[in-house]
């Protein structure tokens, strides 16, 4: 997926009978996953991480190095939480998408947030650059050890803007500098049967040049506010103005540069194609493709042909009718939208819209919050 996919929070979502509830009540409606990251949206990420599937998310924690020492030369490190892959179900999985089910030691968290701004790369921590005598003679110098190429630099790149986008417009605003481009992430953790959280924010600075990543976090947080964004960013823009005041790191003066205007596109139909004929055309279409299948004709895509959706909006095509299995959307709220409306943002997300009456919609057959297979028929009244 890029940042451009779009995903919808009617304030949560339900997975095999479970409801995952957004800290936003009423949720956060239809966003991009670039606003899904901004916005810090728990059912957003859930439909992230269950459309990636288990097998690639759990093979991307072990990359990153969870569940596993750093191998940092400090007495008592801990490998953190991680599940055996066979006891993850949906429910798991979904709950490990946005950070809960699992746990981390700061040197984990820390490290592999480093991998971003190392252009993908995972680097094992050290805790000297290297040691000197009494009469400063070079005795032994700590060479850095790449560990594995977790990302693509280009994923790195698009990782570090996304980050950026989080401090100068999602939840992490109170960590901004002024004159320095930063990028992070809030994290706010209930502790399992108690109204005790932890709470952090983890930063990486300058974001054109990184050089620092710092991490807080605030343990066993009781009243409010416990949430990262209130309690542990402030922290860290307090410890970093210090940090980069002894480093000497001065700010940059920016030029306003003028901010990407993404265009619209209309998702043309591809059903029935051959995938190497219907792959051009949506590329043709500033359109990204994501191919489920072998087979070579296209059964079934989503979005639905005729959405309106933004450039290099991924589109999934199958060729295999094990659809439901591969691709499950969240049912959004649709009362209040107007028909058109609600039409075109069924079309992004692969349902069926079957409309009863003119209108503005008043009900709808499914709730909002539920999962269904792409192409169901969603039944809504309008007056």
């Amino acid at each position: 997926m890029n940042e451009n996919d779009r995903f919808v929070d009617p304030g949560h979502i339900k997975v095999s009978g479970e409801i995952l509830n957004c800290w936003k009540l009423g949720g956060h409606g239809s966003q991009t996953f670039a606003e899904v990251v901004q916005n810090s949206c728990n059912p957003g990420f859930v439909q992230v991480g269950m459309r990636l599937g288990k097998e690639s998310f759990y093979n991307y924690i072990r990359a990153f190095g969870f569940g596993e020492k750093t191998s940092i030369k400090l007495p008592g490190e801990a490998r953190g939480i991680l599940a055996n892959y066979d006891a993850i179900g949906p429910v798991e999985l979904a709950t490990m998408s946005f950070g809960h089910g699992i746990t981390t030691t700061p040197i984990q968290l820390t490290t592999a947030v480093a991998a971003i701004a190392n252009k993908g790369m995972l680097m094992q921590p050290k805790l000297v650059e290297e040691i000197r005598d009494l009469d400063d003679n070079l005795v032994e110098k700590v060479e850095a050890v790449k560990v594995r190429q977790v990302v693509s630099e280009e994923t790195a790149r698009r990782t570090l803007k996304l980050l950026e986008t989080v401090v100068s417009e999602g939840t992490g605003s109170s960590a901004s500098i002024e004159g320095y481009r930063i990028g992070g992430k809030t994290g706010t953790a209930k502790h399992y049967g108690a109204e005790v959280y932890d709470s952090s924010f983890i930063g990486i600075l300058p974001i054109e040049n990184p050089q620092l990543v710092v991490l807080v976090v605030f343990y066993d947080v009781t009243g409010f506010p416990y949430y990262g964004s209130q309690t542990a960013a402030p922290v860290f823009r307090n410890i970093t103005i210090d940090t980069l005041r002894y480093l000497g790191i001065t700010p940059k003066v920016e030029k306003n540069e003028k901010k990407e205007i993404v265009k619209e596109t209309i998702i043309p139909d591809v059903k029935n194609m051959q995938v190497f004929e219907a792959e051009n055309i949506l590329r043709k279409n500033a359109l990204d493709v994501k191919i489920i299948g072998r087979k070579n004709s296209i059964i079934k895509q989503v979005p639905l042909a005729g959405a309106k959706v933004l450039e290099n909006t991924t589109v999934l095509i199958f060729t295999e009718e094990d659809y439901e299995s591969n691709y499950l959307t969240t049912v959004p709220d649709l009362k209040g939208l107007k028909i058109e409306e609600a039409q075109n943002l069924s079309n992004q997300l692969g349902l069926v819209l079957s409309v009863k009456g003119k209108g503005k919609i008043t009900n709808q057959d499914i709730e909002p919050g539920e999962r269904v297979a792409g192409g169901t028929k969603v039944i809504v009244e309008a007056n």
